[in-house]
């Protein structure tokens, strides 16, 4: 997932704090650091699997969101008026 995805993974950012066991990730920390700390830390991440997923699912929300209110924006029928 990170090879395919890493560039999108770099600029794409948290938008609120992530809380794990041992440490949190502050909003505005990339999705490539999520990953990453979940790949160092594999068997508490087992465990939280479900709050790393509950985050990443988030930040492309938002982002989906972000696109999609620019989208609107900039439609060829406005442009026109």
């Amino acid at each position: 997932m990170l090879t395919v995805n890493k560039k999108a993974f770099t600029e794409i950012t948290l938008p609120e704090d992530l809380v794990l066991e041992k440490q949190t990730l502050k909003a505005g920390a990339t999705l490539k650091e999520v990953v990453d700390v979940a790949i160092v830390d594999r068997k508490r991440s087992t465990a939280q699997a479900p709050l790393i997923l509950d985050a990443v699912m988030k930040a492309l929300e938002a982002q989906t969101q972000c696109v999609h209110r620019f989208s609107l924006l900039i439609r060829p029928s406005l442009l026109l008026l």
